[in-house]
C-alpha cells in the first residue's frame, strides 16, 4: 500500500459514566466521548490516523491496541498500545498521540490492551480498500458482553479460581474452570432496539465484529442469506451461508458479509447467540435488532430466526467448499481470493520452527488455574515495563526477516490466539495429536491460505477428554520488536495464555517516550504519576510522544491534507 498524504486525525476522551444497555440494574461504565461503545474511526488503505487520547478517568490508567493492524516503521512496534510491553499507562489526567498508517482495508476494532474494554472502552476501526465489493450501503455491527461485575473485579475472582463450570457434550460431562457468565449479549451496544434500514433491490455490507470478552457469537437475519466477502482483512473466495455459526466466530474476530434486500417489506429480526448459552454453562439472553426495510407497514409481522445450536456438530472441520445451504461452514474452511489487490502470496518454505504447546494445570497459589505455554504462565513484567529493560517474561526469540511457522498445540475448546503486529497465513491445521510437523505441511495450503491477526485452532473432543488439535501459522517477521501473541478470553490472558514474540533487532523507544515504575505486586490496571512521567506537550511526531498533564491538542500536520474528527 502506497503511503498517502491524507490525515485522519481523532479525539478520544475516556470520563466514567453509569449505563445498562439491557434495562436491568447500573454500574460503573467507562465512556468515550460520552458514547459506549466508542466511536467509530475511519480511514482509506495508506492514510494516517492520528489519535488524540485524553485519560479524565480518576484513577485508572490505561492503553489504547489497534486491533489487526500492521505497524510498519522504526518506530511501529510502540504504536501498538501493549500496555507494559511497549508503552506505560496513560495516567489519570494525561494525554497521548498515537501515530500509524492504515496499511491494508479490512474491518478492525481499537480496544483498552486490558479488561477495561469489558468496561465499554472499545469501538470499530475501519479501513476501507479499492478491493471492497461495491455496495449500496454499509452497517457496522460491533457485539460484545455485558456483565454487572466490572473488569478488576471479575479479574480478581478469575485469579483466585472463583468459577467452575461443567462442559456437557454427548458422552462428555467434566467440570472445566472458567469465568463469570455475561449477562446479555449487545448489538451496537444495546440489548434490544438496534435498527438496521434497507431499501428494496439495494445490497448492504454488514462488518461484523466480535468485541466480546469471553463469548464466540452466532449471528443472522431472518430469512437473508450472508455472502461472506472478507476474514478479518483478507478478501476470502465469497461464502453464501444462512448465518454466521459461533463454532467460527471467536473473540476478536471480524467478518464483512453482503446483504441482499430482497424479501418482502417488512421488518425481520437480527440475532446474536453467545456460545456460553449453546455450550450449556449458563443461558445468556440473545441480543435482538431489527432490519427494516423502508416503506414496511407499521404493523408488519417480525420475522423471526432461531440460532440455537448444539456445538458438537461443527466440532470436525466440514467439506471444503460449504455448499450455499450449509450452515456448518467454519474458518478453516475458507480461501483467500487471490485475484485480490491486496493479496500476497504466500512464502512457499519456513526458515524457522516454532512449536508451542498450550497446557492447563491449577498450579498457583490456593488452587486458582492457570495456563501454560511451553510449560510457563505469561505474566507481565516486574519492576518495569519490558522497552525499559524487564525482560523476565514468557518469550520467544526470532529473527527479524525470516518466515516462520508457528504450531500450536490446543486442548479442550478453540481459542481465540491474537497476534499484534502481524496476520499470518494459516496453512495447516487439524484434529487430534499433531502429527509432527513433517506430516503438517503435507495437508498445507500454499495455494490460497487465509491471512488472519486472530485464529482458532480446531480440535476433538472425546469421551477420553484429550481434547486435541493443531494449526501451522507462516509469517515473515517484517517489523522487529516484542510483539505478543495470546489467547484474547479475557480469564485465559490473566491466567497464563500468553508469550511475547520478540523478533530481534527491536528499536530503542523514541527519545521523549514516557517512562515509568511500578511495584511488582500492583494492580496493573492502575498506574500512578511518579517523577519519571515527564509533563510535556505531544508532540506531532510519532517519535516524540509523551504525556502530558493537559488535554490533547490539535497537532499540527505537516501532512498536505487532514480531517479531525
Amino acid at each position: 500500500v502506497v503511503a498517502s498524504a491524507h490525515v485522519n486525525e481523532y479525539n478520544l476522551e475516556f470520563t466514567m459514566g453509569w449505563h445498562s444497555p439491557d434495562g436491568g440494574p447500573k454500574r460503573g461504565v467507562i465512556m468515550t466521548n460520552g458514547m459506549l461503545p466508542g466511536p467509530e474511526i475511519r480511514a482509506k488503505a495508506g492514510e494516517r490516523i492520528v489519535v488524540h487520547v485524553q485519560n479524565s478517568l480518576p484513577q485508572q490508567g490505561l492503553t489504547l491496541h489497534w486491533h489487526g493492524i500492521i505497524h510498519v516503521g522504526d518506530d511501529g512496534v510502540y504504536q501498538d498500545g501493549a500496555s507494559q510491553i511497549t508503552q506505560c499507562d496513560i495516567p489519570p489526567g494525561s494525554s497521548f498521540r498515537y501515530e500509524f498508517i492504515s496499511r491494508d482495508a479490512g474491518s478492525y476494532w481499537w480496544h483498552a490492551h486490558s479488561g477495561a474494554y469489558l468496561d465499554g472502552l472499545f469501538g470499530a476501526l475501519i479501513i476501507e480498500g479499492e478491493d471492497d465489493r461495491k455496495v449500496d450501503g454499509e452497517f457496522v455491527v460491533l457485539l460484545s458482553e455485558w456483565a454487572l461485575k466490572s473488569s478488576s473485579e471479575l479479574d480478581n475472582e478469575i485469579v483466585n479460581g472463583a468459577y467452575e463450570v461443567t462442559l456437557v457434550l454427548p458422552g462428555l460431562s467434566v467440570p472445566i474452570w472458567d469465568m463469570e457468565r455475561p449477562r446479555s449479549i449487545l448489538i451496537n451496544g444495546k440489548a434490544k432496539g438496534t435498527e438496521f434500514e434497507v431499501e428494496h433491490g439495494k445490497t448492504y455490507r454488514f462488518r461484523i465484529i466480535n468485541a466480546g470478552f469471553q463469548s464466540s457469537f452466532s449471528f443472522g437475519i431472518a430469512d437473508h442469506r450472508l455472502m461472506i466477502t472478507s476474514a478479518d482483512a483478507t478478501h476470502v473466495k465469497p461464502v453464501t451461508v444462512s448465518h454466521i455459526h459461533w463454532g467460527a466466530f471467536n473473540v476478536g474476530q471480524r467478518y464483512n458479509a453482503l446483504v441482499k434486500a430482497d424479501k418482502n417489506r417488512g421488518v425481520y429480526e437480527v440475532r446474536s447467540v453467545s456460545s456460553v448459552t449453546s455450550y450449556g454453562f449458563h443461558v445468556v439472553p440473545d441480543a435482538v435488532a431489527t432490519l427494516r426495510y423502508k416503506a414496511a407497514s407499521p404493523t408488519a409481522k417480525l420475522s423471526t430466526i432461531n440460532l440455537m445450536e448444539p456445538p458438537y456438530p461443527l466440532m470436525p472441520p466440514v467439506a471444503v467448499p460449504p455448499t450455499a445451504d450449509d450452515v456448518l461452514w467454519n474458518e478453516w474452511t475458507l480461501r483467500a481470493d487471490t485475484t485480490a489487490k491486496q493479496y500476497v502470496a504466500v512464502p512457499p518454505r519456513a526458515d524457522v520452527v516454532e512449536e508451542i504447546a498450550l497446557n492447563f494445570d491449577f498450579g498457583w497459589a490456593n488452587n486458582t488455574p492457570r495456563f501454560t505455554l511451553n510449560d510457563k504462565a505469561w505474566h507481565f513484567p516486574k519492576g518495569g515495563p519490558w522497552f525499559q529493560g524487564y525482560h523476565d517474561v514468557p518469550t520467544i526469540s526470532l529473527p527479524h526477516g525470516k518466515v516462520v511457522d508457528v504450531v500450536i498445540h490446543n486442548f479442550i475448546l478453540p481459542h481465540p490466539w491474537h497476534i499484534h503486529g502481524y496476520a499470518p497465513y494459516q496453512i495447516a491445521s487439524g484434529q487430534g495429536k499433531y502429527p509432527g510437523y513433517a506430516a503438517a505441511l503435507k495437508q498445507a495450503n500454499l495455494d490460497d491460505p487465509v491471512r488472519r491477526d486472530t485464529f482458532q485452532t480446531p480440535v476433538q473432543i472425546t469421551p477420553s477428554f484429550d481434547g486435541l488439535g493443531w494449526s501451522v501459522m507462516r509469517f515473515t517477521t517484517h517489523t522487529p520488536g516484542p510483539w505478543m501473541l495470546h489467547c484474547h478470553i479475557q480469564a485465559h490472558f490473566i491466567t497464563g495464555m500468553g508469550v511475547l514474540l520478540n523478533v530481534e533487532g527491536a528499536p530503542p523507544p523514541p527519545p521523549t517516550w514516557p517512562r515509568c515504575a511500578f511495584d511488582a505486586v500492583r494492580d496493573l490496571s492502575t498506574n500512578e504519576k511518579s517523577e519519571e512521567y515527564k509533563s510535556s506537550s505531544s508532540s506531532s511526531s510519532t517519535s516524540s510522544s509523551s504525556y502530558s498533564s493537559s488535554s490533547s491538542s490539535s497537532s499540527s500536520s505537516s501532512s498536505s491534507s487532514s480531517s479531525s474528527k
